[in-house]
């Protein structure tokens, strides 16, 4: 485990859940299913964490940021998704990106990041955003 992840699960901003080993079969290891589907497992866990305490729930890959396009922040920009969509989940493309080495500290700001962001292309929509209150009433 990383020191950040500690430090994170030390400070209350992470809650760290040991997986559940199952008891294997003669002919079937339930728990490849599981480390298969782990990212599901963690998404559950996540809704039925905080389903009653939020209004959005993004279910993305740990590596993989949403930067907002339509309004200038992410519950503008999700409840105008939303809105528009009339859907309680809304679904980002990942895009392919690189983006500009620092030589030097001294230099480096953080916009630069944003700036220096080259796009290669569309991988998949594998970030989705659920609007959690509309998600508890259609059960979706």
């Amino acid at each position: 485990m990383s020191k950040l992840t500690l430090n994170d699960k030390r400070s209350g901003k992470a809650r760290i859940a040991p997986w559940i080993s199952l008891k294997k079969l003669i002919d079937y290891d339930p728990n490849i299913y599981a480390v298969q589907h782990s990212n599901t497992l963690a998404y559950l866990d996540c809704y039925l964490q905080y389903k009653n305490s939020v209004e959005f729930i993004i279910f993305s890959p740990l590596d993989e940021v949403v930067l907002p396009h339509v309004e200038q922040s992410y519950p503008a920009e999700f409840r105008a998704l939303f809105l528009s969509r009339g859907t309680p989940l809304i679904h980002y493309n990942i895009k392919r990106t690189q983006g500009v080495a620092h030589k030097s500290m001294v230099s480096f700001m953080p916009s630069d990041i944003l700036h220096g962001i080259n796009f290669n292309g569309t991988v998949g929509n594998h970030i989705r955003i659920a609007d959690i209150r509309a998600v508890n009433q259609e059960e979706v």
